[in-house]
């Protein structure tokens, strides 16, 4: 179902939603999936139990309002990919990390594993430029995954 965001409080973890039906839904934030706190106002897809949302999501041009760009994170990974820089701007710390460790210490042995984090990096940008922004979105930036 869709709605709007009525309100969020960040203090209590909850909000409300009005849905398309005219129906007014409780959602934690648990439930949020995107990361932060929704905004009042936001228009979203969510699925409901009856009187609690579940599973929301922000739709439309909304969904980058987080400043994450498939094509920024593309030219990130294809060109500092092997320092994992594009794991970074995607907030994939512990990602980012370990390519920024690996090709360091790569360097002590002829370039080898530094290579490898570039290969890594190539073939991210291009999964990256593959994908629509919508999926982009729901796998790097809402999603929880790391790696390809």
């Amino acid at each position: 179902m869709r709605g709007k965001v009525l309100a969020f409080d960040d203090r209590l973890g909850e909000g409300h939603i009005s849905g398309d039906d005219g129906q007014r839904y409780r959602f934690a934030a648990a439930e949020w999936r995107p990361r932060g706190a929704p905004s009042a106002g936001l228009q979203v897809d969510f699925e409901t139990d009856g009187r609690e949302a579940q599973a929301v999501y922000p739709l439309g041009p909304e969904l980058h309002a987080r400043g994450k760009s498939r094509i920024s994170a593309a030219l990130l990974a294809f060109f500092l990919g092997a320092l994992g820089i594009h794991k970074f701007y995607l907030d994939r710390n512990g990602a980012g990390l370990v390519m920024l460790l690996i090709s360091l210490a790569g360097i002590a042995v002829a370039g080898v594993p530094s290579g490898l984090m570039a290969l890594i990096g190539i073939i991210e940008a291009i999964l990256y430029l593959v994908r629509s922004d919508a999926e982009f979105d729901r796998l790097y930036v809402q999603g929880n995954k790391s790696w390809f």
